[in-house]
């Protein structure tokens, strides 16, 4: 995870003309510890909100000015009772939590918001073969239940539009200066394939640019950019945020 005050490039036009029918809802970190995350990132400069009760803290969020966050989460390991359930609420359910097990620590997932009705949303990806989950409900803070729709990976998640977060403004306005997400990096080695998804999802057909030879496509989606990059390490390998502050100088 990296910081930034700003960024070089062209999407942004291209964006603007194409537009975007998605934003940033909030990415997807396993961690070992909980509570060591949370200390750690405290000492960062970020505020931390604990998830769960003060008996269980089962997760933890650092939500941003640009209305996204983090989660911080751990996993124990599975009853039968749990992949039962799970066999319930479909098959891209089930094999997300069972990629969230098979990763190492660190980023694993992240959901997008559609700017327009979930459900319609859903309608029009089955329309074009990308075949999202009906949308469930699932537990977003201890007051809330949020709809969510499934995409097969490795396609992000999609959730609708925020419900009320106990969430304090002045929770939002971190230390460090950070404001919200800047980008996040998707490494593919099937290159072809998962391009014409991510493209079927978001719509448009994004900017391909090369960084040491190597194609990426980017997306802009409000303020944060989406990258999708060949021949990267398969999932989520970057995450940079963006801060008010200077990086150098004063």
């Amino acid at each position: 995870m990296s910081l930034t005050s700003r960024r070089v490039t062209n999407v942004f036009a291209m964006n603007m003309k194409h537009g975007s029918t998605y934003t940033f809802h909030h990415v997807l970190i396993k961690v070992a510890d909980v509570g060591a995350a949370s200390e750690d990132y405290r000492k960062l400069g970020f505020n931390v909100l604990l998830g769960g009760t003060p008996e269980e803290v089962t997760n933890a969020f650092i939500h941003f000015q640009d209305g996204s966050f983090l989660e911080f989460f751990t996993l124990e390991l599975p009853s039968a009772k749990t992949f039962t359930l799970l066999d319930k609420l479909g098959k891209h359910v089930r094999t997300r939590l069972e990629h969230y097990y098979r990763c190492c620590y660190g980023i694993v997932d992240f959901a997008l918001e559609p700017k327009g009705n979930l459900q319609n949303t859903v309608k029009a990806l089955r329309a074009a073969k990308l075949e999202p989950s009906t949308p469930v409900l699932f537990q977003s803070t201890a007051q809330s239940l949020t709809p969510v729709s499934f995409l097969p990976l490795p396609l992000p998640f999609l959730v609708s539009e925020a419900q009320s977060w106990p969430t304090l403004e002045a929770a939002k306005k971190h230390p460090n200066g950070v404001t919200g997400l800047h980008s996040l990096s998707v490494g593919t080695r099937e290159w072809n394939s998962c391009l014409n998804q991510y493209r079927t999802l978001m719509g448009c057909e994004g900017e391909v640019h090369h960084y040491f030879g190597k194609p990426t496509c980017s997306w802009l989606l409000g303020d944060t950019y989406l990258d999708l990059c060949n021949n990267a390490p398969d999932g989520l390998f970057s995450l940079m945020l963006r801060s008010t502050f200077p990086l150098f100088g004063s």
